[in-house]
């Protein structure tokens, strides 16, 4: 996966409406500089010294600030938009082309198709989409990120959205992530069986109808999986939750990695 560092000047006009954003949200810290001072000499990010990350979390961002934050675009690598109002912002997202982590736990969507614009973001490996009012529209807007080639995903987390079991069948036939979230999603082991192929690492789900088929379609179609989260299911039995952790145990040790091997119950918030 590459990534373009390329950084090209910003005009004395774009470093004034960077400077407004950073003094309104207060990101000085985070960004490693001096208050009222945009410079990149010398800079952690620059010397590739830390990850460059953006927490803008519980706060109200608009298209204007994303826009105002396009010089930070060449480096910028994870994007916290947690509990945020974003109004029309996600359709500027893109320009952030080197970003592999974007979490947006919580969002409330205006549009679902604006959703298909996460899409553009080439080097996205993580989405965090948690608690937010994504519908099965917006799942199908997201597909194209486990299209084609090699799987771009490795973290994919849409536990309690508004998708339906019925709604999975848009990524269902698609490329593998790595770790799929997909607890308060009333899932039956028929809908799990789409998942097959994949080739998860971790896996969490949870819903008043699963039950003891579920765990047993994971015994028999993720054989790379070394982390189970059940959640607010009743019908799933201790004996079955054993079973399963004993077989993942079995398989995990000739890799020499069963001790990363974790199967376990939650209660739900």
């Amino acid at each position: 996966m590459t990534v373009n560092h390329r950084f090209e000047e910003p005009s004395e006009a774009d470093v004034a409406t960077l400077i407004n954003v950073a003094n309104r949200f207060n990101l000085w810290r985070q960004l490693r500089m001096r208050p009222g001072v945009f410079s990149f000499t010398n800079h952690p990010w620059v010397a590739r010294r830390e990850e460059p990350r953006l927490d803008l979390s519980h706060t109200t961002v608009t298209a204007k600030d994303i826009l105002a934050l396009r010089p930070l675009a060449p480096f910028l690598r994870r994007l916290d938009l947690t509990q945020t109002n974003t109004g029309g912002a996600l359709v500027h997202l893109p320009i952030f082309h080197n970003l592999t982590a974007l979490i947006l736990d919580g969002v409330q969507f205006s549009n679902q198709s604006d959703l298909q614009h996460l899409t553009e973001l080439p080097q996205l490996q993580n989405l965090f989409l948690h608690n937010t009012n994504l519908d099965d529209l917006g799942l199908a807007q997201l597909a194209p990120l486990m299209q084609s080639g090699e799987p771009r995903l490795k973290r994919f987390s849409i536990g309690r959205t508004k998708v339906t079991a019925e709604g999975l069948r848009y990524i269902g036939g698609l490329q593998p992530v790595g770790s799929l979230v997909i607890h308060d999603i009333d899932v039956t082991g028929e809908d799990l069986i789409r998942f097959r192929g994949w080739k998860l690492k971790r896996l969490y789900v949870g819903g008043p109808r699963v039950d003891d088929e579920v765990v047993a379609v994971v015994h028999e179609g993720f054989e790379e999986l070394f982390e189970f989260l059940l959640s607010g299911s009743p019908l799933v039995s201790d004996e079955s939750l054993e079973a399963l952790h004993k077989i993942l145990l079995l398989a995990k040790r000739n890799k020499d990695d069963a001790s990363d091997v974790k199967v376990f119950r939650v209660e739900p918030e």
